[in-house]
């Protein structure tokens, strides 16, 4: 009896020692699930966690590269304004040049105009001086004639009046 009683308490003790046995099984089983389940959780969030750093340098990135579109836009804009203000400039220059060319082309015409003006009235005063002195050199011919003619016209009436005392006196004689 105290066999079975030995039995019944080895089986008792192997029977509590197998549910204890199963227990810590059971409960390993669920740390093991536990830390399964913590694993994945945490992997899940590590995922979460990378998926965001990589949206969040992926959204860094493309801020960055509009940021430098933006100030490559602003550059070529900048660029172009240089260059139309380079162009104007030039414009500008080229339309003084052609102003003072135009001004310095005036003032040379009007120069020459001038000089021209100047040679024309000279060239009247001599063709005038040399009318006056045509006319004077005529009139003074004319006046020389005059006197000449008036000379001989006196000596002549002189001599004919001498004549005529002469021709008179010797008749008288």
């Amino acid at each position: 009896k105290d066999l079975e009683k030995l039995l019944g308490y080895e089986m008792m003790m192997a029977k509590v020692r197998l549910e204890r046995e199963e227990k810590m099984a059971e409960q390993k089983k669920k740390e093991e699930e536990e830390r399964r389940k913590e694993a994945e959780r945490k992997r899940l969030l590590e995922v979460r966690k990378k998926k965001q750093m990589n949206e969040k340098i992926r959204k860094e990135a493309e801020l960055r590269e509009q940021e430098r579109l933006k100030a490559l836009e602003m550059f070529e804009q900048e660029r172009k304004e240089i260059e139309r203000q380079r162009q104007e400039m030039i414009r500008k220059n080229k339309e003084k040049a052609a102003k003072e060319q135009a001004r310095a082309a005036a003032f040379l015409k009007r120069q020459k105009e001038l000089e021209d003006e100047a040679r024309r009235i000279e060239e009247e005063k001599k063709k005038k001086q040399k009318d006056m002195e045509r006319k004077d050199a005529e009139r003074n011919k004319v006046l020389e004639l005059q006197r000449r003619k008036k000379a001989q016209e006196v000596t002549t009436a002189h001599s004919s009046a001498h004549d005529h005392a002469f021709t008179n006196q010797y008749l008288i004689q």
